[in-house]
């Protein structure tokens, strides 16, 4: 893997981190029954997990990026169940969602593509 790709790959998993941080930051909001205040932030994570994506693409021909393929699919569902959650309205609803589904996608999401940032920057 050359310079550049490592470097798509390390942008990859700082913008993964701060996906999880946006949702440590939803779940404060949800906490404090701000259901609409966390609506942008989500999205926010909806387009951080497309430009990962489309970024991956560029390295996929290098790179076995397979664990993260299937990662990214968990992830998909999670953030499909995340809206069906919104759309009930239901704090509840949205909190467990989020803590029990969303949060543990991104994160074995991020941990994927850390793993490939690592194995490919040991000397």
């Amino acid at each position: 893997m050359n310079k550049e790709q490592t470097e798509v790959i390390s942008q990859s998993v700082d913008l993964a981190n701060t996906t999880i941080e946006a949702v440590e930051h939803i779940e404060k909001l949800l906490s404090e029954e701000n259901i609409k205040k966390t609506l942008p932030l989500y999205e926010d994570i909806v387009r951080a997990y497309l430009m990962v994506e489309k970024s991956l693409d560029s390295v996929k021909s290098k790179v076995d990026i397979s664990n993260v393929n299937e990662a990214s699919a968990d992830l998909e569902k999670a953030l499909e169940s995340t809206v069906v959650a919104y759309e009930t309205e239901e704090l509840h609803t949205i909190q467990s969602t989020i803590t029990q589904t969303l949060r543990p996608s991104l994160e074995n999401w991020r941990d994927e593509i850390k793993s490939i940032y690592d194995a490919h920057t040991k000397h």
